[in-house]
């Protein structure tokens, strides 16, 4: 019963979508085929090490990624959503303790460092943090000010108690629904 309200979108109460960047989406699937690829080439004339390691490797990456990698966060007042390429997991707001900041990508620090700092280093995405050590990616990239105050009323009306602990965005990001590459 429980797997079957997860899986039917009719029964998720969805009040606000936040969507992972195309920039994510497009590593999360051309890093694992290019191992895989680099890999798959390597070892079509006998098995050897390290090419099977490169194969392997892009291999087990795509699993994970593809299991794990969100192309969207549904909230609601039950929970979240996360919607991935093989799988939507449910994550109820008795489950988490803190939505967190996740740190900035490497291309955002280089480009930052690249400037001279100028700009400050941009904030990364939404991470879940629950009990132990469990942790859910919810964004790869920071939401607009109207999406984050958007939470963090839901947040406000829930009797659970998770605490937003993520930073305000910047004014200037986007919503997550149009992600395009600002200069």
């Amino acid at each position: 019963m429980a797997a079957e309200r997860a899986s039917d979108p009719s029964t998720d109460d969805a009040r606000f979508v936040l969507y992972s960047s195309l920039r994510g989406l497009g590593s999360a699937v051309f890093s694992p085929a290019a191992l895989i690829v680099l890999g798959a080439g390597g070892v079509q004339n006998g098995w050897r090490w390290f090419p099977g390691l490169l194969l392997t490797g892009g291999l087990v990456l795509a699993a994970g990624l593809l299991l794990d990698f969100p192309r969207h966060t549904r909230f609601g007042t039950e929970g979240m959503t996360r919607v991935c390429a093989l799988r939507r997991q449910r994550i109820p707001w008795s489950d988490t303790v803190a939505i967190e900041r996740a740190p900035a990508s490497t291309t955002d620090r280089i480009r930052s460092l690249r400037e001279g700092n100028k700009r400050p280093i941009p904030s990364g995405g939404l991470v879940a943090t629950g009990t132990g050590r469990r942790r859910w990616l919810l964004t790869d990239r920071a939401e607009s000010t109207r999406e984050y105050d958007a939470l963090a009323d839901l947040l406000a009306q829930q009797e659970a108690v998770t605490v937003l602990r993520a930073g305000r965005p910047r004014d200037e990001n986007p919503p997550t629904t149009l992600y395009r590459r600002h200069r």
